[in-house]
């Protein structure tokens, strides 16, 4: 099966924009007040919408090449979402007291009403902290009307809401890819229409799969097209791309594709920027970076004013960085050796075929 290095590049930069994002909202940045192209990559909302693009393109492409049946392909794909998940899950629910202690150590470079709220959602998940740990230990909080549990996307660790939209995508994948390889047209028309009618219509909470089946669908077009390259299928991936281009993301489209365009025309300086060792790497553990990167932000900004307060937001802004960065990679690593890898190899083994007797 065909690797692309470009996109496991991809997944590299887009840790980087995340990790990015999030430095600057604990320092107390808002888009409003930072400069292009500063006030974007504060956001961090056209990253996450290009990683699950990307989840669209490779799994499709994954089981158009592979013959897995259901339970084998969802085993892998748990066992290589849920070590790293539970492990983070758990330190952070450890730590849901130092995440509250940061958020009012930094509440004065900030304004009072995104620290307040910040404050209070972390409030929220302590006066429901076994529903919200019920519905996360299976990755189905994403499932979970709002209305019934307040802040049911985003309690203990708010990037998780992702790994659970994840994890509903891989629950209905096999079946999309099935129906995609035998009546594309209507699989990604049908995609849209579910996409477009129900988001609005059909919301349980931010994480929900609805509410982004069309990103989901523009990867899996691609990664058909790529696949069984015809001209119907290219005119179904950019027709899906344009249509995902007027009613989402414009940022999030234009990135897929620019780095789409390099990997079928490539042009070897810019696709460089993608397939250089270092940016691999980030690549290779950005799982792990995605997931534990708030924590360490915590630990790094508890530790900070243990230490001292710092005079501006300039000053927070460069000491947390100076602390989290190294400390992020440094535990990215450990968990992409020590959990990541042990997580894929157990679903690997454990679904692979006997050989044959003879």
């Amino acid at each position: 099966m065909k690797h692309f290095a470009e996109l496991e590049g991809l997944r590299g930069w887009l840790s980087c924009w995340v990790v990015t994002a999030h430095i600057l909202s604990r320092s107390g940045y808002h888009p409003e007040t930072l400069p292009f192209p500063l006030a974007l990559i504060r956001q961090g909302t056209p990253a996450v919408l290009v990683f699950i693009i990307l989840s669209g393109f490779v799994i499709t492409h994954l089981l158009m090449n592979s013959k897995q049946s259901y339970a084998p392909f969802l085993f892998r794909r748990f066992m290589r979402l849920y070590p790293v998940f539970l492990v983070t899950l758990l330190a952070a629910m450890s730590l849901h007291w130092m995440q509250i202690d940061v958020l009012k150590a930094v509440a004065p470079y900030s304004t009072a009403e995104r620290a307040t709220g910040l404050i209070e959602q972390y409030r929220s998940t302590e006066d429901h902290f076994f529903a919200h740990m019920a519905a996360h230990l299976p990755m189905l909080h994403g499932l979970i009307d709002q209305r019934l549990l307040p802040n049911a996307a985003y309690a203990f660790l708010g990037t998780a809401w992702s790994i659970s939209l994840e994890w509903q995508f891989y629950l209905i994948a096999p079946l999309v890819v099935l129906a995609l390889m035998r009546q594309p047209v209507i699989t990604i028309v049908s995609l849209a229409a579910a996409g477009y009618l129900l988001r609005h219509r059909l919301v349980l909470n931010e994480a929900f799969l609805i509410n982004a089946i069309v990103y989901f669908a523009v990867g899996i077009s691609w990664a058909h097209y790529v696949n069984r390259p015809s001209r119907i299928n290219a005119v179904l991936a950019v027709s899906m791309t344009a249509f995902v281009f007027v009613i989402g993301s414009q940022v999030a489209i234009l990135i897929w594709a620019a780095v789409m365009a390099l990997i079928l025309r490539p042009v070897p300086p810019l696709n460089r920027l993608f397939t250089q060792p270092s940016i691999q790497w980030l690549g290779k553990v950005s799982y792990s970076t995605y997931l534990w990167h708030i924590i360490t932000l915590a630990v790094a900004q508890w530790c900070l004013f243990q230490v001292v307060t710092p005079p501006s937001q300039a000053s927070l802004l460069i000491a947390t960085t100076f602390l989290t960065v190294p400390l992020t990679l440094l535990v990215s690593d450990l968990s992409y050796r020590f959990i990541e890898k042990p997580g894929i190899a157990i679903g690997k083994s454990a679904t692979r075929a006997p050989a044959a007797q003879t």
